[in-house]
């Protein structure tokens, strides 16, 4: 079915992948590893003919398709859908159900041939009551599903999936394996990039392992998964007790939107050097919770005390220099056009400047030394996650508010990021990842807008 031979790309003349080849057969189900920034992403494009033919770059070698070059034979495409790993830069519409019937009406099907197909696939991933729904208002598992469901839709025999698990609470992971099984039973062509593959091992026929760019393993999932355990050893993360003076006070905390109560009577006291992972559904308001946290949203209701100050008594800069918050998608939170430049943006705007040697140690704890001069867009999202934790880092804030750390991360460059900050700063975590309770000193789960405490290292 995809036949690749010595295939080479790059975005600039620094080359991503390197003389990589192999080839799958028609319905079978593959899964590509690696860590972070090894190609994965890029890797997937070259198959789906988005690269070269829709992002430029120096290519070279053969992707064949049904024994057809994809950079001659533009019908490929009729064959192939991607699933990108941000759901964001993927939605094209304003409403679920024009989102599934979008590409339907671009092979001009009927009216009513859309209108069933579009109400059998919002039925099939569990979307048939968001189907009246603003996407901008669902949360980023369900944009997720909506994104699946438009590119099944179209019965596309090659699928390929980038990190379909990532920011996914444990019953949208459920049922985003149940989608996976359900397209393998139909008999489709998988390929999916994962960082950690665990819970997605037995779905797959055989793995493919990148490293810096090269093609390490090709073999069974076994083997692959003892290949990625030595790519990825680490240094353990270990818990550390907090001081007991309190830095954080939230008293009766509500906030609502649009008639909807997120977040209700909500109370907690956080002290200094505490790590706090705050978890719950998709959707459930730990975003919404962040950013009241960070007077980035105004509450309703309530109080928030920082270091025994009301925080609408500080000005918003004060706040900056107190609390660094990284949102949830990298894309969001980068200014400038160079890492180390993006590093320094944080400190410059708070008046500080920060020398040479503080940002060549940034550098090397989040793994972008050889990027420092690269341009923040080119990096993948894992990357561009590690930059934007390392430029919140950079200001020196006493507590940082992570929005799903874990998001494009291996488990070696996440241990750096957390041994870099635990036991400095007061840390909070807005979580699905049930590995981080364990080295956090409490653990909440939102559930039905209200915040209730969870014991570490029990999952939800």
């Amino acid at each position: 079915m995809i036949d690749v031979k010595n295939l080479s790309f790059g975005y600039s003349e620094e080359a991503i992948l390197k003389r990589v080849s192999f080839s799958i057969k028609d319905k079978e189900s593959v899964l590509v590893m690696g860590i972070s920034g090894c190609g994965k992403t890029t890797l997937l494009k070259c198959l789906a003919s988005i690269i070269p033919t829709t992002i430029e770059g120096k290519f070279t070698g053969k992707v064949l398709i049904n024994g057809k070059d994809t950079q001659k034979n533009e019908k490929i495409k009729n064959d192939i859908g991607i699933v990108l790993q941000d759901p964001e830069t993927q939605i094209l519409t304003t409403k679920v159900s024009h989102e599934i019937a979008f590409g339907l009406e671009n092979l001009c099907y009927d009216e009513d041939t859309i209108s069933k197909l579009v109400k059998k696939f919002a039925e099939k991933f569990g979307l048939s009551d968001k189907l009246n729904y603003d996407i901008k208002n669902l949360s980023y598992g369900e944009k997720k599903k909506v994104i699946i469901a438009s590119v099944c839709v179209m019965d596309k025999k090659i699928l390929f999936f980038d990190e379909p698990l990532a920011n996914l609470d444990i019953e949208m992971k459920e049922e985003m394996l149940d989608v996976l099984r359900l397209l393998k039973k139909e008999g489709k062509t998988i390929i999916v990039a994962e960082q950690n593959p665990c819970i997605l091992k037995s779905l797959f026929d055989k793995c493919l392992i990148l490293d810096k760019g090269r093609l390490i393993y090709n073999g069974d999932v076994k083997g692959g998964m003892e290949v990625m355990k030595k790519l990825t050893e680490h240094k353990k993360v270990h818990k550390t007790e907090p001081e007991n003076e309190y830095v954080l006070n939230v008293k009766n905390l509500s906030f609502s939107y649009e008639g909807k109560n997120i977040l209700k009577n909500i109370n907690f006291k956080i002290k200094k050097n505490e790590v706090i992972s705050i978890t719950g559904r998709n959707g459930c308001g730990k975003t919404t919770l962040a950013l009241c946290l960070c007077n980035l949203l105004k509450k309703n209701e309530g109080k928030i005390e920082l270091f025994h100050k009301n925080i609408d008594d500080y000005e918003n800069k004060q706040v900056a220099e107190k609390i660094g918050f990284v949102f949830q998608n990298p894309n969001f939170q980068i200014f400038k056009n160079t890492v180390t430049d993006e590093i320094n943006y944080g400190p410059n705007n708070l008046g500080r400047e920060i020398t040479d040697n503080q940002t060549n140690n940034l550098l090397n704890d989040y793994g972008l030394s050889e990027k420092k001069n690269s341009h923040p867009f080119s990096l993948s999202l894992g990357e561009k996650k590690r930059l934007t934790i390392a430029s919140a880092v950079s200001s020196d804030p006493e507590i940082l508010i992570l929005d799903e750390p874990v998001f494009g991360q291996d488990p070696y460059h996440f241990s750096k990021i957390l041994n870099s900050v635990i036991g400095k700063k007061t840390v909070l975590i807005m979580t699905h990842e049930e590995s981080l309770f364990n080295i956090s000193n409490r653990v909440f789960e939102i559930k039905n807008g209200e915040v209730v405490e969870k014991k570490c290292g029990k999952v939800m």
